[in-house]
């Protein structure tokens, strides 16, 4: 790819993430206006729990069209298919399930949002694949302007609603209808280029075995991740009253509201880069290496202002009632700047056809984090921030031996500085202006 190429992906991926984040940040404060914290609360819970559904009805296969060079067209039709018939599995799973998980959590009202976030996989099955498409042909650009589109739609929607009396329903039926939106714009894009069509023949099983063996190890890995990080947000539902969960939430997804603006760029713009360069393991090192500083370049100082003024932030967004959050949010702040230094090691495995070592590498992660939120519990669930950052420490300690250095040969000096000098920055920021 060319340099001019490369840098305008960056340029309008990175645009687009901005404006996305600002622009659900702007919808999520409008609605936290208008409805009650607990409602804010319920809110986090189902989208926590359709977000695991959206990674099982991808299956791992769009990650797997990004690595796979030179994939058939029947495959590809194959695996179009399938997500759409997950799709419909889920939604219908999921109307099945809201009632059981309402009382299971005793929220009342919960299984009605529920049901309503379920539309969400009948919205993102037609597009999933035709964005990865878009992500491998490095059409970034196209796809930034499509998504930026369909945000803004989504605010229009969710406004529009919120003032017509929809309340909490608001936030998730903009939601739908800014990921239908997009599946459908990407959809018939990639459509003129590459054909996708339903296909089910002979040959199924034995278009699948390749996929799925890809699949099934990124596919348990993705969802054992998003469960580690979501499983604080199912215990605080089950034990922390609806007023605090609210608060609890609202701070932890602002927090990690930074992630989603580095996320996008690591996985549409430095995966095909990393795959690219899978065969030569020092390009491959100075490219990790690269990402990881650029990371801690371009989060440190909008987490520091943002840990200060976390007070100001939280009132202009959401509210008055919800500045009690902030002692979630910085906390959570350094959690994010953590994580997002473990995205490039989890997108550098998918590159290389290596998510059976991503995938033993989240298991660890997930029972250690786990094990320690349940004994917290015990302590009072007030602590759950500060759990989550200390087993998260101990996790990017942990990673370049265990998962790292199975991929890529990196230096313990090279791999420590790359994220031990931001944190301890953040830290003091933390200690200094916001303290315990």
């Amino acid at each position: 790819m060319k340099a001019g190429g490369l840098a305008g992906n960056v340029s309008w991926t990175f645009l687009a993430t901005i404006v996305n984040s600002i622009v659900q940040i702007v919808q999520l404060g409008i609605v936290g206006h208008y409805v009650a914290v607990s409602d804010m609360g319920l809110l986090s819970v189902v989208v926590a729990i359709v977000n695991i559904g959206i990674i099982f009805q991808d299956v791992g296969f769009s990650s797997f069209l990004i690595y796979k060079q030179d994939i058939k067209d029947r495959q590809r039709h194959l695996l179009f298919s399938l997500n759409i018939l997950l799709g419909i599995l889920l939604f219908g799973l999921s109307i099945a399930s809201s009632g059981f998980i309402e009382d299971l959590i005793n929220k009342p009202g919960f299984a009605a949002l529920f049901c309503v976030g379920a539309l969400n996989f009948l919205a993102l099955g037609l597009g999933s694949q035709a964005q990865a498409l878009m992500i491998k042909s490095k059409a970034l650009n196209t796809m930034a302007q499509f998504d930026m589109s369909a945000k803004f739609l989504g605010l229009g929607v969710t406004v529009a609603l919120l003032f017509v009396g929809y309340g909490i329903y608001s936030q998730l039926l903009g939601m739908i209808a800014a990921n239908l939106f997009m599946s459908l714009l990407c959809f018939f894009k990639v459509n003129k280029s590459y054909p996708i069509r339903f296909y089910f023949g002979r040959d199924c099983l034995t278009d699948l075995k390749e996929p799925l063996a890809f699949g099934s190890y990124h596919l348990g890995s993705v969802l054992i991740g998003e469960f580690r990080k979501q499983f604080d947000v199912f215990l605080a539902a089950r034990f922390l009253p609806a007023h605090t969960l609210g608060l609890y939430t609202v701070g932890k997804e602002l927090a990690l509201r930074s992630m989603m603006i580095i996320r996008p760029v690591i996985q549409k713009v430095v995966m095909p880069i990393f795959a690219e360069q899978q065969s030569t393991p020092d390009k491959l090192r100075k490219s990790y290496l690269t990402t990881l500083y650029g990371i801690t370049a371009a989060f440190g100082i909008p987490a520091a202002i943002g840990m200060i003024f976390s007070g100001f932030f939280l009132s202009v967004i959401y509210g008055d009632k919800y500045i009690e959050a902030d002692q979630f949010f910085s906390i959570f702040i350094l959690i994010a700047y953590l994580r997002c230094l473990g995205l490039p090691t989890g997108v550098l495995a998918q590159a290389m056809g290596k998510t059976n070592i991503e995938f033993y590498w989240n298991i660890i992660s997930t029972i250690v984090l786990c094990a320690v939120l349940v004994l917290t519990v015990f302590v009072g669930v007030g602590y759950f921030a500060f759990a989550i950052l200390a087993v998260q420490v101990v996790l990017t300690i942990m990673q370049r031996r265990l998962f790292l250095n199975r991929l890529i040969n990196v230096g313990l000096f090279q791999y420590t500085i790359s994220w031990l000098a931001g944190f301890i920055a953040l830290s003091l920021v933390y200690f200094f202006w916001v303290g315990f």
